[in-house]
């Protein structure tokens, strides 16, 4: 059982003298280790005083603090005899009687030292003291622990008081070094005062620096006993004892009853002793007569009171040596947490506010950018497609469109272009494509290369046209025709219905330029909804980002002083996108203003036209002149959507994303004297303060105490 948990240091024959324990003293003589426990048991009483000075504002910081301390637990149900059990151990009498039973928690600080004294003390929940009494005679102790209790009653108006606390002080040249806590025993009673006892009982059972001291009566059955539930579902370590064993008789029944208690405590105790607590003073011979049965009937109950004191020294010696470091290292990491939350709401003037604010922010906005480009890129590169993706369609009614095969004028193949294919089978063998239908729409989803050739695979796009989808299938690209859904012949017989919509009957001498500005038009309408698309998704996502960078890590007290801030950037916010609207009507221009169709790259574009016009095996049937402006009209096209996509990226950056940086810079340069007055600490900051600087006083008087120990 627990005996296992400490190596199997604890021994079984009580009439043996302690052994030395390890850790605590480690190498000492008895006299210097008492000494050394001694010291360290006073310091950890001289911290849970200071740690009650927090207890009435800070309660559950108070009880996580007071929950790492090592402690002994006096616990059990009301009238099992705890309080005797404490007399026999330390020689001083508490409130025994049904109505003066144990009202709130009473700390026993046994210490063997060379004088003899008793003082007893109530602390209350400042830590401050309400009473102090020194006794040379322990007789008088327990009505003053009463009148303790009655003092602590009126002060919270309850019978039973979970904010206070009774200390008493035991000293003496033949006491132990063991430090008890008593706690009021359980209650069955379903009022207020019994519900606050079993949750004061409970805290303390559940605290990592427990150990138990399980009081029960051992004439009773150990499944009946009230609290023996609520202790079963706790592994608290413990050591029980049993009460009225004068009782029992060496029968049956008596024997049966001992053993099925012992099979229990046995498991969950390191030891299971027997205390006669009827005697008055140490009584240890008497004892040992009255309970000399007991082994007989059970061999693995020890009995007396004092076996059972050198059993709690022991144990409390060993609990020592493994919940102390615990403990230093709860209370240097509480005071890291509380010196660093004070640094956050530490009282500072409005101009410093806002300059720290402003440097939240400026660091939310440097840290947040890249993503942000991230981000936009993406919406910039399906712009760019659906730009680049454009294709030639009849602009006159009645022309069907019919389309036109790749050829090497056409833009390379890009993921996300827009093609076709002619519905069929290819073995990607031998080549062999077996055609099965019209060609329908796909868009490339990854370009293989395959020794001198190149091997598309795409997926059919949600388009209406699209009446099979092969998602991943493969194809040649001699087998892929262009996006356009004008071939030359389509193009040409457009391009005549134009002219002839125009009055133009001598079609030897048309001049190109009318013709190429209809279908620039058409082309400024296209990629303006397509720029004008992406303009609102990128406002859309900047206005997310810049409310994130508006809020992210600002103090409380500034955050009405950022939101003004974040207004008027957003005043700025709408400009830049007044100014993007600005630059798409401009570009729109370059190709719906007759005076600006025109590309500065006159050399380029007559090299592409040439160039088409050399590859054209028709160019020597052409009767007319409308063949040339075909390919013209298809170069100016190509030329122009190369520049518009790369034009509208960069604009949109520019006056988008850069153009709302420079706003931003701009606004956090306004002078602090506009914001200060919407610069506000909240009221719960300053309590809050308060409380953590007492929080702050009273750990490091707490390690400072156990710093030498550690």
């Amino acid at each position: 059982g627990i005996n296992a948990e400490y190596g199997g240091r604890f021994h079984t024959n009580m009439a043996c003298a302690p052994r030395q324990i390890q850790g605590v003293g480690d190498m000492l003589p008895s006299s210097a280790c008492s000494q050394s426990v001694n010291a360290l048991l006073n310091s950890i009483d001289q911290v849970r005083v200071q740690l009650c000075g927090i207890q009435e504002h800070d309660q559950a910081f108070y009880e996580e603090l007071l929950a790492s301390l090592p402690q002994f637990v006096a616990c059990g149900p009301q009238s099992a005899g705890k309080s005797s059990v404490i007399r026999r151990i330390s020689g001083i009498s508490l409130p025994e009687a049904s109505t003066l039973c144990t009202r709130i928690a009473t700390v026993i600080q046994i210490r063997r030292e060379m004088e003899s004294s008793v003082q007893v003390s109530l602390i209350g929940p400042k830590g401050e003291k309400l009473l102090e009494e020194v006794f040379e005679d322990s007789a008088q102790v327990c009505e003053c622990v009463s009148k303790a209790q009655e003092i602590a009653r009126r002060s919270s108006e309850k019978k039973f008081v979970d904010d206070h606390t009774v200390i008493i002080r035991v000293c003496g040249p033949d006491r132990r070094n063991v430090t008890l806590v008593d706690l009021p025993g359980f209650h069955t009673a379903d009022d207020e005062d019994s519900k606050t006892v079993n949750a004061m009982v409970q805290r303390y059972i559940q605290m990592p620096g427990t150990l138990a001291l399980h009081v029960i009566k051992g004439d009773q059955d150990y499944g009946s006993l009230l609290g023996n539930d609520f202790m079963r579902q706790h592994s608290v370590s413990r050591v029980t004892v049993l009460t009225h064993c004068d009782n029992l008789k060496q029968i049956p029944a008596d024997k049966e009853r001992l053993s099925k208690t012992l099979d229990i405590t046995s498991n969950n105790s390191s030891l299971t002793f027997a205390v006669d607590g009827s005697l008055q003073g140490p009584s240890l011979d008497q004892e040992l007569v009255r309970l000399k049965l007991l082994p007989l009937m059970d061999s693995r109950i020890e009995i007396g009171a004092g076996a059972l004191g050198d059993h709690l020294e022991e144990r409390i010696q060993e609990h020592l040596r493994v919940q102390l470091p615990k403990a230093f290292a709860k209370l240097t990491d509480c005071l890291k947490r509380t010196a660093a939350r004070l640094e956050e709401i530490r009282e500072t003037s409005p101009a410093d506010a806002l300059l720290k604010m402003a440097q939240t922010i400026l660091v939310n906005f440097q840290n947040g950018k890249r993503g942000l480009l991230n981000e936009v890129r993406p919406m910039l590169e399906r712009m760019t497609a659906a730009i680049k993706n454009y294709r030639l369609v009849p602009l006159t009614s009645g022309i069907k469109p019919r389309l036109a095969l790749r050829d090497e004028f056409d833009e390379p193949y890009e993921i996300g272009q827009k093609n076709y294919v002619r519905q069929g089978v290819t073995n990607t063998r031998t080549r062999n494509h077996t055609d099965t239908g019209e060609p329908f729409p796909v868009v490339v989803t990854q370009i293989e290369a395959d020794g001198d050739d190149v091997i598309l695979h795409f997926e059919a796009p949600n388009d209406p046209e699209c009446r099979v989808k092969r998602p991943g299938e493969g194809c040649y690209t001699e087998q892929a025709w262009t996006g356009e859904r004008c071939s030359p012949d389509c193009l040409m017989e457009d391009i005549n219905q134009l002219a002839t919509d125009r009055g133009i009957r001598n079609m030897l001498h048309i001049d190109r330029q009318p013709i190429i500005e209809v279908y620039a038009q058409r082309f400024a309408k296209y990629y303006t909804r397509e720029i004008q698309s992406t303009k609102k998704e990128v406002c859309c996502h900047l206005g997310k980002f810049y409310d994130e960078v508006f809020s992210k890590g600002l103090a409380e007290s500034v955050q009405n002083a950022g939101l003004r801030l974040r207004s008027r950037l957003a005043v700025e916010e709408a400009a830049a996108a007044t100014m993007a609207e600005s630059s798409i009507s401009m570009m729109a221009q370059h190709n719906t203003d007759p005076s600006l169709i025109f590309t500065p790259n006159e050399h380029y574009l007559n090299d592409l036209v040439q160039r088409m016009v050399a590859a054209d095996a028709q160019m020597g049937l052409n009767t007319n002149s409308l063949r040339p402006i075909m390919h013209n009209v298809r170069a100016f096209l190509k030329v122009q959507r190369k520049y518009i996509s790369e034009m509208a990226s960069k604009e949109l950056l520019r006056t988008l994303v850069s153009g709302t940086q420079t706003a931003l810079e701009h606004v956090l340069e306004l002078k602090s004297t506009d914001y200060e007055k919407y610069v506000r600490e909240p009221a719960t900051f300053a309590r809050e303060r308060k409380v953590l600087e007492a929080r702050k006083h009273v750990l490091e008087q707490a390690i400072a105490t156990l710093q030498g120990h550690v």
